[in-house]
């Protein structure tokens, strides 16, 4: 709160405390990011409506008329099936799960063959290797 002070012609005057101070500079700095904020929404939303038109508005508005590759995707989305999408979701869905097993079961043959080979090294330390890597390829 303002306390009073005295001028050397003896009127009074309102004088800011460090808090007022400190309160008065938190709120312009609260403004700022609230418009900071605004314009960044601002800059986002205008780049999203740019680039809805270059892709949806302004390729029919150029085709009206015309048989164009906008015309069948359009008509391939118009005319758009579950089921085709579901045999692909469940196709690539089963392409991933068979390369991420694949290349877990690589990991965990590379970590055993590598305790193998030092259990074999124990027993036997003249013993040759041969020359296989531990996916089945020949090594150099």
């Amino acid at each position: 709160m303002a306390k009073k002070a005295s001028r050397p012609d003896g009127s009074e005057t309102d004088k800011l405390t460090e808090e007022d101070k400190k309160r008065a500079h938190e709120i312009r700095i609260r403004i700022c990011e609230g418009v900071i904020f605004l314009l960044g929404i601002l800059a986002v939303g205008g780049i999203a409506f740019l680039i809805a038109c270059a892709v949806f508005y302004w390729p029919v508005a150029a085709a009206v008329g015309k048989d164009t590759t906008v015309n069948v995707t359009q008509n391939l989305i118009a005319n758009f099936k579950i089921d085709v999408l579901l045999g692909w979701a469940v196709g690539l869905g089963g392409m991933t799960w068979g390369y991420l097993e694949r290349k877990s079961k690589m990991r965990d043959r590379k970590t055993k063959d590598e305790r193998i080979i030092e259990l074999e090294k124990r027993l036997d330390p003249s013993r040759t290797s041969s020359g296989l890597t531990p996916n089945g390829n020949i090594g150099n």
